[in-house]
């Protein structure tokens, strides 16, 4: 399996391609022809929202198989977690790629879904042995340690209410008043303060997830992060005794990656995100959100808009460029709306995205990509970086280093 991660804008998608078509091309028999591309990007699993979720166009693709992408209809409110594309990435890869003699290529800017799908083996939420049933009056277990306990003490009155709801909703599903449902934010602003390292590990807008480690304080009277940790032990310890069984096996051979991790220095990158904010506009990315703001509101509320397609960066960005056209044409004033501060607006979104995201690679998929080599042996597992900062240098820099090490991996020899 070979798998792409960068930043927004460093060219991940273009790489994909060119990796594809470069094994299409290769001389001599091999078991393997060709390569198709599976998409790693919860925003671009949608179908007809192309501009906002900056999706390859269809010259792009270069008639490379594309999978995972623009198939699901964002005004049906259906959800698609991490489980679900781990799940359905690698039957993809077994049953349309390495059984057909493909390599699978993904592909994407959803970092944690590829991490997850090629690093498995994450925490099962359980309840300690030996809890007893101290349970608080809202339903929840009260804090195990002093650090912990002193942290619910040190919650001002935003972060109490949030707890509160939070614990009233799956945890006391028999109460008679349905709780107010906190923001993805206001929660992951109570779990910095409850368990900062395990905050550290989710995106802000993860409500799901953010959710689950309340959850788990809530349930255990214990910090998430120290199940994690305590798991994370446990499996190292076994490492040994069962590193056969650790490996994962896709088509009933052991995985092997080949990740290239494409970067770009911080200047550069972020002109690169302006001028894409910028060619966006008159390819129809206000059409595109319009479209969202109307399936919204005919949802009437049946549809969540705080996850999804919804937290799409630009569709909140234009909430009052658009806000402010529909007031003119109701009024029908003729004056003129100035688009630049929301586009001003979705840059600096783009840009921080783009922070984040090298933040995510530095902190959570490198570590992870190194355990996974200290316990199933470096072999399984090659990382190269390419730097993608000089578009005019990306022959040299990116295609030719990348393609060179596709060979080698291919052959089971050395990473140059």
């Amino acid at each position: 399996v070979i798998a792409i991660v960068g930043s927004t804008g460093t060219g991940k998608s273009q790489l994909g391609v060119e990796i594809a078509q470069h094994l299409a091309s290769l001389p001599g028999p091999s078991s393997y022809q060709g390569a198709a591309i599976l998409s790693s990007d919860s925003m671009q699993i949608y179908h007809n929202l192309d501009v906002i979720t900056n999706k390859a166009t269809l010259a792009e693709q270069g008639e490379v198989p594309h999978h995972l992408m623009s198939f699901l209809d964002p005004a049906k409110g259906e959800r698609y977690d991490l489980q679900r594309f781990v799940r359905e990435a690698k039957r993809v890869a077994e049953q349309e790629c390495l059984d057909k003699g493909k390599v699978p290529i993904v592909v994407g800017g959803t970092i944690y879904w590829t991490q997850h799908l090629l690093c498995p083996g994450n925490v099962v939420e359980r309840r300690g042995e030996g809890e007893d049933d101290n349970e608080g009056a809202g339903g929840w277990r009260e804090p195990k340690d002093g650090a912990l306990r002193l942290a619910f003490e040190r919650m001002d009155e935003e972060q109490r209410k949030t707890w509160q709801n939070v614990v009233a909703g799956p945890l006391n599903s028999s109460s008679a008043e349905t709780p107010a449902t906190p923001s993805p934010r206001e929660m992951h602003q109570l779990l910095t303060t409850l368990d900062p390292l395990m905050a550290s590990r989710w995106h802000p807008l993860d409500g799901r997830k953010i959710a689950n480690s309340l959850h788990v304080i809530a349930r255990t009277g214990r910090r998430h992060s120290d199940w994690v940790k305590e798991q994370e032990q446990e499996q190292d310890d076994n490492a040994e005794a069962s590193s056969s069984a650790s490996i994962p096996h896709w088509s009933g051979n052991p995985l092997r990656t080949l990740l290239f991790w494409i970067y770009a220095s911080r200047p550069e990158l972020n002109a690169r995100l302006d001028a894409r904010v910028d060619k966006m506009i008159p390819r129809g990315l206000l059409d595109e959100i319009r479209t969202l703001r109307r399936i919204a509101a005919e949802a009437r509320g049946s549809i969540d808009t705080s996850q999804g397609i919804f937290q799409a960066i630009g569709y909140k960005e234009f909430k009052p460029f658009l806000d402010a056209l529909d007031d003119l044409e109701r009024s029908g004033d003729g004056q003129a709306v100035s688009v630049l501060p929301a586009a001003g607006d979705m840059k600096s979104a783009t840009r921080q995205y783009a922070k984040k995201q090298v933040g995510w690679m530095r902190n959570k998929l490198l570590p992870e990509i190194a355990r996974t080599r200290r316990l199933r042996g470096e072999g399984v597992m090659e990382v190269v970086l390419l730097d993608a900062t000089r578009p005019e240098e990306w022959e040299e820099k990116v295609r030719k280093p990348a393609l060179k090490a596709v060979e080698a991996f291919m052959k089971g020899e050395a990473i140059p």
